[in-house]
């Protein structure tokens, strides 16, 4: 299955609101949670406080998933937390298996997905 989607990337923490307005609003919104210079839950309290963005689905993608760390990604507003894999080849298929999960299992509000 061919999922169509658009993927924008941002190095740096700071890029990322701008980056967001630039582009029509996310289905979701995926971040590294080593992110710089702000962290994932700082970000994701940006976010959240947001009227434009707060309803928009958070997913943290890192390699920290102590009880404390998803704790507070969570408290802050996160959707899902996903633990990267040991290697490339791996991430990529766990990623795969999430935008294929998230885009044609999960029910998004106010969506008319159509995919290729």
């Amino acid at each position: 299955m061919r999922l169509d989607v658009t993927v924008h990337f941002v190095h740096y923490s700071h890029e990322l609101f701008e980056t967001l307005r630039a582009y029509p609003k996310p289905l979701l919104i995926i971040i590294d949670h080593k992110s710089l210079p702000d962290n994932a839950v700082q970000i994701i309290r940006g976010l959240k406080q947001s009227d434009q963005f707060s309803d928009v689905p958070i997913i943290v993608l890192g390699e920290d998933n102590s009880k404390k760390y998803l704790s507070e990604c969570y408290s802050a507003g996160a959707s899902s937390f996903i633990k990267k894999p040991s290697s490339h080849r791996e991430t990529e298929e766990k990623i795969s298996l999430f935008f294929k999960y998230w885009l044609t299992v999960a029910e998004q509000p106010g969506a008319n997905l159509q995919h290729g």
